[in-house]
């Protein structure tokens, strides 16, 4: 579909209804320029005059006839065919429609109502959201990360996977990530063709194969098994990722998606927190007599929650009935494409935003650094009760961090493009603050500590060397956010944004088992600190291209203009004339969306 032709079209609707047009031969050359190439085609109002559109081997051709006004009975059937088309939210492409066709075949998207943000439920005397409301699909959005891949985190912060060594944790991690890596690329055609709520509940099992790997690893220490969880957990977690990146980009609207990554990233991180204070419970006096292995009381409880969090994926709203706060749709409805059609389309999106390559940096560098700081520094530098509160203490920290960021990304008095710049000048300057102080720790790290040599919550430096593990967190939900805010603030299509959350966890996969399989080489904590240290630095000054040449200000236009044939970046669908939310600079029957 020509989107220019489309856009025309739309506009040729409003021009008339307001008698804008000079005369009939300028309305003809209007007409006949919206179907100069194959289009979806609407019955043109009476005020037209042309009910018959004649179609060529060429293209579409209109026919201007008086069938519509020949009668006052005729001219109303026209009109009455045209509103039941334009309240259906449905166009048939390649088709001709004349006052006499039956109306449309009933599709999925026939059951939609207009645009318009839920109502709220007074429930006694608060308002609260109603449940398609995006801001309550975002924290349901959040406790599926929570159960999942929160419970993760807190075997990963707890440094080798809980487990006395960390070799075992580099190999289940090698082996995850490269599962990862390599079903991202067809993560956003799976998403887009099974849909929101299967894709997040298949890609919550495989957390949960992974801690039963590790807890039976503690009794049969079966390597094997751990192997295989990580390798199921990889393939889960390229599904999840691409759909939770997806969601909570496309969920807010575009003055608002810093509020709804925060949203998502403090209940998300919440799972860390709740999580943490299970090792440290349990764990608050382990020492040698366990040989720093965490307990199978650990395992149980994070294999029951994310459980539970893959089946919570299967609750959350369909994702094409839900209206963003500035009325516009979350997902536009079309017909079902087939699984290669989908890979296609991903394709087409990265085919044609090259420019996202700058975007690369940022995403490998995303968590490089968790490696040094999990297994060189926590894993190493503790006590098995040191780990457990440093991950406690991180993750706490880790729920102001995006709220501070949001300040930055929605609230600066700036338009989005300077917005833009001055949080990736927070993100660096805080980042690389940051490292500069951990150099000074890392230069105190050993390895090969006996459990007794190690720095324990009781011992004189905990509070430095925990201080610097908790800010590491702290800048680590501040970069991660910033990405997401990122993506959100270069598209609102769903394919589109698909295709970048696949492109973001793919790299941070890739990164991943670079950096595993460096530090299971051997490699000096001064080569993987200084490595992540650099990667880090370098990503907001990659991303600083996109800002100048490729990022809008908005992705939403409020007129379209398309007197001078060029293509115009939007997609026109008709939609209720009535809705409230509706911005008034944009002409009657008109949404436009981002292509």
């Amino acid at each position: 579909m020509s989107t220019a032709a489309a856009a025309e079209f739309a506009l040729l609707l409003y021009q008339t209804d307001h008698g804008e047009f000079e005369d009939q031969s300028h309305m003809t050359r209007r007409v006949k320029r919206a179907f100069a190439s194959p289009v979806l085609v609407f019955l043109l109002p009476a005020r037209l005059k042309s009910c018959l559109i004649i179609e060529s081997q060429d293209g579409l051709q209109v026919t201007l006839q008086g069938a519509c006004t020949s009668s006052a009975e005729q001219g109303g059937k026209c009109g009455a065919r045209r509103a039941e088309i334009r309240e259906r939210n449905i166009i048939s492409e390649y088709s001709t429609v004349s006052c006499d066709d039956p109306p449309p075949p009933k599709r999925k998207s026939d059951e939609l109502t207009p645009p318009q943000l839920p109502e709220p439920h007074n429930v006694l005397g608060f308002s609260i959201w109603a449940y398609s409301h995006p801001r309550v699909q975002a924290i349901m959005l959040g406790f599926v990360l929570f159960m999942t891949v929160g419970m993760y985190n807190v075997i990963t912060f707890l440094g080798g996977a809980g487990q006395q060594t960390q070799w075992l944790s580099d190999m289940a991690n090698i082996a995850l990530y490269t599962v990862f890596t390599t079903f991202c690329f067809i993560a956003p055609a799976c998403l887009n063709y099974f849909g929101l709520q299967w894709t997040l509940c298949f890609g919550g099992f495989g957390y949960a194969a992974y801690a039963a790997s590790l807890w039976c690893y503690n009794h049969t220490g079966n390597v094997p098994f751990v192997i295989f969880g990580g390798c199921w957990c990889g393939l889960s977690a390229a599904f999840l990722w691409c759909a939770e990146g997806t969601a909570i980009t496309a969920y807010a609207s575009e003055d608002k998606k810093g509020l709804y990554v925060s949203i998502f990233w403090t209940i998300f991180q919440s799972g860390v927190v709740i999580g943490a204070a299970i090792p440290v419970g349990q764990n608050w006096n382990a020492g040698v007599e366990n040989g720093s292995r965490v307990n199978d009381g650990t395992y149980i409880g994070l294999f029951a929650l994310m459980l539970f969090g893959a089946f919570l994926g299967l609750c959350l709203y369909p994702w094409y009935f839900i209206v963003r706060e500035d009325g516009t749709r979350v997902l536009l409805l079309q017909d079902q494409k087939t699984f290669p059609e989908e890979m296609m389309s991903s394709y087409q999106v990265c085919k044609r935003n090259w420019w996202i390559i700058f975007f690369c940096p940022m995403c490998w560098a995303v968590n490089y650094y968790v490696i040094y700081q999990n297994n060189d520094f926590n894993g190493v530098y503790f006590t098995v009760r040191g780990r457990a509160l440093n991950t406690f203490l991180s993750g706490a920290v880790q729920l102001f961090a995006p709220w501070i960021l949001h300040l930055f990304t929605d609230k600066l008095p700036f338009k989005r493009r300077k917005r833009a710049f001055w949080a990736g000048v927070y993100v660096f300057v805080a980042f690389n603050a940051l490292w500069i102080g951990g150099y000074f720790i890392m230069k105190k790290t050993k390895y090969g500590l006996d459990e007794e040599q190690r720095i324990d919550v009781y011992d004189d430096g905990y509070g430095i060397a925990c201080f610097v593990f908790v800010m590491y967190g702290f800048m680590d939900a501040t970069y991660n956010c910033y990405c997401y805010w990122f993506m959100g603030a270069l598209s609102n299509n769903t394919d589109e944004l698909s295709v970048y959350a696949s492109l973001y966890r793919l790299l941070n996969a890739a990164c991943q088992i670079a950096g595993y399989a460096l530090d299971l080489s051997g490699y000096s904590k001064e080569f993987m600190f200084g490595t992540a240290w650099a990667f880090v630095a370098a990503g907001p000054i990659c991303c600083l291209p996109i800002i100048k040449w490729w990022m809008k200000d908005t992705n939403m236009e409020d007129r379209v203009d398309t007197i001078d044939g060029t293509e115009t970046p939007a997609r026109v669908i008709i939609t209720d004339t009535k809705s409230p939310k509706r911005s008034p600079s944009i002409p009657r029957a008109m949404v436009i969306y981002p292509q």
